[in-house]
């Protein structure tokens, strides 16, 4: 039999009427000894746990509602810079930005700027969505056709002489020389810069060394060194992203009207674009395309020829009011015409070439409009250039090279 003797409220003493020493048991009980206490510590414990667990789904639930706001604010600042894109591609001189822009009832685009750069534009746009903050900043190369002349692959040299005069923009993907001569635009190489006794009435640009013993008119970039005589509104040491440059230019006119045979006039080649579905006429020539002369020496119309191969042309290219003409070719392009020899030759539209861009029998070449290639040889003969925006704005949205390159992204919290 049990004997109990309580000391305390909260202490039972257990004693056994055997010689064996008492057993405490301590508990922390209530005067009446109820199971009430467990019930409450149970109660307690698991209702911690319960708020811990509604807590941690809280904050689950909280974090991917908050990643998901980031993902939406970052799509908006992508549809902004998509949005100044499409603003730079209907006017290349677009700079005035965007503002508040609701697109959703829960988001928004605070704001697109465009800052001027020397090769290249930054854009930059911020969006919001539920109080989380996202920005883009993209910077982008104005399309290459907008040149007077760009050229280059990034290794090799070109001399601009006295044989050349070139009344626009000049980038040249290597080194470039300016000797003697007197430039309108802003001239720009990716390697060294040599001016050499020339003028340079716009900006002068260097990825590597610019070395200037002529005259720069406009403000000088440099991504090593400068050198020589001091330039007009100063000089800037800067970090330079150059775009790239020609790389199978025809391919994305495969698809095309499709030229059969080598050699056509141009009389044939406008009856071909005559009866072309759409605005602006594809041809595409699967191997080597010769442009012959006929009793036509002035086009209409717009229209991209394009051949995989060398293209030659051998007659003059002279365009209607409106008209716009791109020849592309996937090889070298040739200007000129054994039976013309020491001729001259009349180009209005704009010259793209996977190869280089030569002439050949001639002795004088002038074109309106802009040359694209990845070198130039104009020999002993003399070349003018000079640059026309209105036949790159007749067929920009159809010129693989017409378009803004991207050379960076990057998406920036706030």
């Amino acid at each position: 039999m049990l004997g109990f003797k309580v000391n305390r409220i909260a202490d039972l003493v257990v004693e056994k009427k055997t010689s064996q020493p008492p057993r405490i048991l301590r508990f922390l009980w209530c005067r009446r000894g109820s199971a009430l206490p467990v019930v409450l510590l149970v109660t307690i414990v698991l209702s911690l746990l319960g708020a811990g667990l509604l807590n941690l789904a809280l904050s689950e639930h909280q974090g991917a509602a908050t990643d998901l706001k980031i993902n939406q604010a970052t799509y908006l600042a992508e549809a902004g810079i998509n949005l100044a894109l499409a603003n730079l591609r209907r006017d290349p001189g677009w700079r005035k930005g965007l503002n508040n822009i609701q697109l959703t009832s829960w988001g928004r685009i605070n704001q697109v700027t465009v800052r001027e750069k020397p090769l290249s534009l930054s854009l930059q746009a911020d969006a919001e969505v539920g109080g989380i903050r996202r920005s883009i900043v993209a910077d982008v190369s104005r399309p290459l056709t907008t040149y007077a002349l760009m050229a280059g692959n990034g290794q090799g040299s070109l001399w601009e002489t006295p044989l050349m005069t070139i009344k626009g923009d000049i980038l040249y993907l290597g080194n470039l020389y300016i000797t003697l001569q007197t430039l309108d635009g802003n001239v720009a190489a990716s390697g060294n810069l040599y001016n050499v006794i020339g003028t340079i009435k716009g900006n002068a640009v260097a990825g590597q060394n610019l070395i200037n013993y002529g005259s720069i008119k406009g403000k000088a970039y440099y991504g090593n060194s400068y050198s020589g005589n001091p330039s007009g509104m100063g000089k800037e040491m800067v970090n330079l992203v150059f775009p790239r440059g020609v790389n199978e230019p025809d391919a994305s006119y495969k698809n095309g009207i499709q030229l059969t045979k080598e050699k056509y006039t141009l009389a044939e080649l406008q009856d071909i674009i005559d009866s072309g579905p759409g605005d602006i006429k594809i041809l595409y020539r699967d191997g080597d395309l010769v442009i012959d002369k006929s009793d036509l020496s002035t086009y209409h119309g717009k229209g991209i020829i394009a051949a995989s191969g060398t293209i030659t042309l051998k007659t003059n290219l002279e365009a209607d009011p409106g008209s716009s003409w791109a020849l592309v070719s996937g090889g070298n392009f040739y200007v000129g015409d054994l039976w013309g020899l020491l001729g001259s030759f009349n180009i209005q539209g704009i010259i793209i070439s996977g190869g280089y861009f030569s002439t050949q029998f001639i002795s004088y070449l002038n074109i309106t409009g802009s040359i694209v290639a990845r070198g130039v040889n104009s020999y002993l003969s003399l070349l003018d250039i000079t640059y026309d925006p209105s036949f790159n704005a007749a067929l920009n949205n159809r010129l693989n090279l017409g378009g803004w390159q991207v050379l960076s992204w990057r998406t920036v919290a706030n």
